[in-house]
């Protein structure tokens, strides 16, 4: 339990809500910790949850697609060993086929490092909070350009800031909504503040172009690698390694800084 506070910054024990636990199992099964380890880790939190939360049950996750060894590719072995991050030359081939819209989401998922699932619940800063029980760094966005804070709310109801680059964020607003509009995806309901492509519809599309570009695709999670590869190799130059890491890891909205070794493959130590 001392190493679970630490990693994700609750003070107390009592204080471990159910998306806490439920945030710090995905992390370890996305980290590839082995069956026996999950169920320990289960156990140990569910018997905090039975006395936070009476009656909800923990469930043990299946690995993010983003984490998974399984490409989707015509040609799986061309992907063996392939790096998840797109080279931007590459990028910049499926941009070319792809409608305005789905430019615009791609854009932004690769300067925010945004889920898919993501772009649907961006919103202004000061249209909400972010997630009151973990400890945000003070230096996230540290080396970005000009830019604007959003939110956005990912896996498990966490509620983060992302940071857009001003050009975007321009382009970005002339899509909002007067009034938010409800949207379904995968039988989740959104209440979308921007008429913004996102979800499955989103993901489906990306795959499509690169599929047609480059006969293959490593999926729009892919983005999110470019993300902290980016990060790590040109903006937090100036940050020890580990710390860039911690960085990295809460702007992506996870836990644990180990988990940035994920993206950064084959740059992680």
């Amino acid at each position: 339990m001392t190493k679970l506070l630490r990693d994700t910054g609750v003070h107390r024990i009592k204080h471990i809500t159910y998306d806490i636990a439920q945030q710090y199992l995905q992390d370890s099964k996305n980290l590839g910790f082995s069956n026996k380890h999950m169920s320990n880790i289960k156990c140990s939190l569910q018997r905090v949850i039975d006395i936070s939360s009476p009656g909800k049950t923990l469930q043990t996750p299946d690995i993010e697609k983003e984490f998974s060894a399984n490409f989707n590719s015509k040609n799986k072995n061309l992907l063996a060993n392939k790096n998840r991050a797109y080279r931007e030359y590459d990028l910049n081939k499926i941009i070319k086929t792809m409608s305005t819209s789905h430019v615009l989401s791609t854009l932004i998922a690769y300067n925010a490092g945004l889920r898919a699932e993501e772009l649907l619940t961006i919103r202004r800063r000061e249209e909400g909070k972010p997630s009151q029980h973990r400890e945000w760094r003070s230096d996230r966005f540290h080396g970005r350009e000009d830019g604007v804070r959003y939110l956005v709310t990912g896996k498990n109801g966490l509620t983060r800031e992302v940071y857009i680059n001003k050009s975007l964020a321009e382009q970005l607003e002339k899509l909002r909504f007067d009034t938010p509009q409800v949207h379904y995806d995968r039988k989740i309901k959104y209440e979308l503040r921007y008429n913004l492509s996102g979800g499955n519809a989103f993901s489906k599309a990306f795959s499509r172009a690169s599929y047609q570009t480059l006969g293959w695709s490593l999926g729009a999670h892919g983005l999110r690698f470019c993300y902290a590869q980016n990060r790590m190799d040109r903006e937090l130059i100036d940050i020890p390694y580990e710390e860039a890491k911690s960085i990295i890891s809460q702007e992506l909205g996870h836990f644990r800084p180990e988990i940035s070794d994920r993206y950064l493959y084959p740059f992680g130590k």
